[in-house]
């Protein structure tokens, strides 16, 4: 079998318009009566795309029984073959058919119901799940299998049927429609349908054709993308705050698809680099397989080919030398990664996409996490001081170029600060031999889950410390296993999983003494200033970190 003739005709040409779109397929068998193709597969070009939210959608059962409702047509088609009744003697004989939008079947974002009628003999039924190609241009690729090559006309009668031809019509537009749904792209480079065809006595062979046509008009598209931004959270907006930032990028219906974006971020945040742990890496992001400690954030885009928005997963990838990109692994029915790149333009964070896909985007939302491990970091108190902005510079498939300036809605200013965990400190009887230490810590905005004591150089570590260890809280006493106090002078307090309001550590009997130094200068005076530090980790995980002074008595 070889495909002798094949064209993909729109019936205008001008980019982003809403053709119909005419498929012609022709096929030669040499001398063969008894060969016929048995799938096709259409790989169209980036950017022509069909929009399976245009129209209602046809269930299996009405597809089934040839009971699709008329708004659910997407297409129409002619079946050109040559019927062999007699073998040996082939009649022609060409049946009209219809293209419905069926419910997808959850794995592809569309497919396609092909309905054939012939005069006599029994229908034919074909499917046509449609995929994007997410590993390269995001063209649509469209296969239909299962083409027949023979039909029963009465009762047991079978004969042979040979494909000659196919035309397929796609429709741009039609009344009653929601929305168009052919596309031309939205680039003016030439675009090139390929058609892959295999037979049912070849099947291991495959034909192949292409046709091509280029777009024009390019100058005549609108090109316009708006941006928006937020910055922080309560708490997360002093200085060497991590910020949590979102910027989101929006397109009206009609306008070209964008080939390369770059948002520059505020001046009044910079890379936290050392906060982020894990990186992935280039082949782990094309992989879908970074590790869950080297997210970020989140990315979520909205597109009209599309009934909800899709999220994925936003990464920093490893960029020796550089400062981390960012990637985006996104899932389900469009399953692809995005990969962007970090830098800095007039001292300024810029992350930057290129070599995006001829799709129409509604909106492209990229969020970046504050807290202990986030990427960003506030150069100043963000709630004081210049008004911040974001800015983007765009690029479309059709050459055209847009910029945006925007105001970055900073949340949290004027926020109640979350209160902080507090400490108090008694020492008595350090100039003799048996001093008394009283160390009560008590919660801030979460109850405390552990607490280290870094006790000042000045007071050492007796050699019976164990003994002289005790801890109460409101409501409990913990026993000696959650109690520790090292020779380096680093008391350890492991409090209940449910937390504590306040907690009362008492260091004594021969737990600890004076040094020597300190001894000296309490013969002299009846006190001595001293510092201590500690360590707290609420039930949120928050971490505090304490510098108590305190006086030491006589």
């Amino acid at each position: 079998m070889t495909v002798s003739a094949f064209s993909v005709t729109p019936s205008t040409t001008a980019a982003g318009a809403h053709p119909d779109v005419v498929v012609n397929e022709q096929f030669s068998y040499g001398s063969s009566t008894t060969d016929s193709v048995k799938k096709t597969t259409l790989h169209f070009p980036a950017g022509l795309l069909g929009n399976p939210q245009a129209t209602a959608k046809c269930s299996e059962s009405d597809f089934e029984a040839d009971h699709c409702p008329a708004n659910t047509q997407v297409g129409d088609t002619t079946v050109g073959t040559l019927v062999y009744a007699v073998p040996g003697m082939g009649t022609p004989v060409s049946a009209d058919g219809s293209i419905y939008n069926l419910v997808p079947d959850g794995v592809h974002p569309a497919v396609l119901g092909i309905v054939v009628r012939p005069s006599v003999g029994s229908k034919i039924f074909l499917k046509s799940p449609v995929s994007l190609r997410t590993s390269g241009d995001f063209g649509i690729d469209s296969p239909v299998d299962n083409q027949p090559n023979s039909m029963t006309i009465a009762g047991p009668l079978t004969v042979g049927v040979q494909i000659t031809s196919t035309s397929l019509t796609l429709y741009g537009t039609r009344p009653g429609m929601a929305a168009p749904f052919m596309s031309n792209p939205t680039s003016c480079k030439p675009a090139t349908t390929n058609l892959d065809a295999i037979s049912h006595e070849a099947p291991s062979k495959t034909a192949t054709a292409s046709s091509t046509f280029t777009p024009t008009d390019c100058d005549k598209e609108p090109f316009a993308p708006q941006l928006t931004a937020t910055m922080g959270a309560p708490g997360a907006t002093a200085k060497n705050s991590h910020v949590p930032f979102v910027a989101t990028i929006t397109q009206a219906a009609g306008e070209s698809a964008q080939l390369a974006t770059a948002v520059t971020l505020p001046a009044s945040l910079a890379s936290g680099v050392s906060a982020v742990t894990t990186l992935c890496s280039a082949d782990q992001l094309a992989a879908a397989a970074c590790p869950a400690a080297a997210q970020l954030g989140t990315a979520t885009i909205s597109s009209p080919l599309l009934p909800d928005a899709v999220q994925g997963p936003v990464f920093a990838i490893l960029r020796p030398g550089q400062l981390p990109g960012v990637g985006v692994e996104f899932g389900g029915v469009l399953p692809f990664v995005l990969g962007g790149n970090s830098g800095l333009s007039g001292g300024r964070l810029q992350n930057v996409f290129t070599g995006l896909p001829d799709v129409p985007l509604t909106s492209f939302s990229l969020a970046i996490n504050g807290g202990p491990h986030g990427l960003l970091v506030a150069t100043r108190d963000i709630c004081t001081g210049p008004a911040p902005t974001v800015d983007g510079a765009f690029t479309a498939q059709s050459g055209a170029t847009a910029t945006a300036t925007a105001p970055v809605s900073v949340v949290g200013c004027g926020a109640p600060r979350l209160k902080s965990p507090h400490a108090k400190v008694v020492a008595r009887g350090f100039g003799g031999r048996h001093p008394r230490l009283q160390i009560t810590v008590l919660k801030g905005a979460a109850k405390l889950r552990t607490v280290s004591v870094t006790l000042p150089k000045a007071i050492a570590v007796g050699r019976s410390h164990r003994h002289g260890l005790s801890a109460v809280g409101a409501r409990f006493k913990l026993s000696k296993k959650k109690i520790s106090l090292s020779r380096k002078g680093r008391l350890t307090l492991k409090l209940p999983t449910r937390g504590a309001s306040r907690v009362t550590a008492k260091l004594g009997g021969g737990a600890i003494h004076a040094s020597k130094s300190l001894k000296r200068k309490l013969r002299h005076h009846r006190t001595s200033k001293l510092r201590l530090t500690v360590r707290t980790v609420d039930t949120s995980g928050r971490h505090a970190t304490l510098h108590v002074k305190f006086t030491a008595h006589r």
